[in-house]
């Protein structure tokens, strides 16, 4: 069965919402915690895939340590941060954010959130993060609901 999904940041607000065949609503959220869980994809996006972008854009930094540093980032009255690490060779390896929520039916929990990236090629002449996962990290250990590969990219887009 084929479903839609849709993960939409416009102005200052955000919503996710699935559809079955297209037709039939099965997942509508909105609302401030939607909005802040979706600043941290936005945070994810940027440093993943226009990692330049973050020289025009709010961002602070505070290095953890020699491969790690976190990234604070704020958009639309939100601000979220995350941790990332870097191999010997300065690539983006890890992403983790406690920041962003999990919804569970209309109950959202504040897990931590992973998005380790474990390929890297030139896509469209710029070198970006080509093959990731998303995870949640739970008490059980981290599952993974996504995995990706990205193999073209357009920027600024009319």
């Amino acid at each position: 069965m084929p479903f839609d999904v849709y993960h939409r940041y416009v102005d200052s607000a955000a919503t996710f919402q699935v559809r079955i065949a297209g037709l039939f609503g099965v997942v509508d959220q909105k609302g401030p915690e939607m909005t802040k869980s979706e600043t941290v994809t936005l945070l994810n996006d940027i440093v993943v895939m226009a990692p330049a972008a973050v020289l025009d854009l709010p961002f602070t930094w505070e290095t953890l340590g020699e491969h790690t540093m976190r990234a604070t980032f704020s958009n639309a009255g939100y601000t979220v941060s995350a941790m990332l690490t870097f191999d010997a060779e300065g690539d983006l390896i890890g992403f983790l954010s406690n920041d962003r929520s999990q919804l569970e039916g209309k109950e959202a929990r504040n897990l931590p959130w992973s998005t380790p990236i474990s390929g890297y090629a030139e896509v469209n002449g710029i070198r970006v993060g080509t093959q990731g996962d998303a995870s949640w990290v739970e008490a059980g250990g981290e599952w993974t609901y996504g995995r990706f590969t990205i193999r073209k990219l357009e920027y600024n887009v009319q």
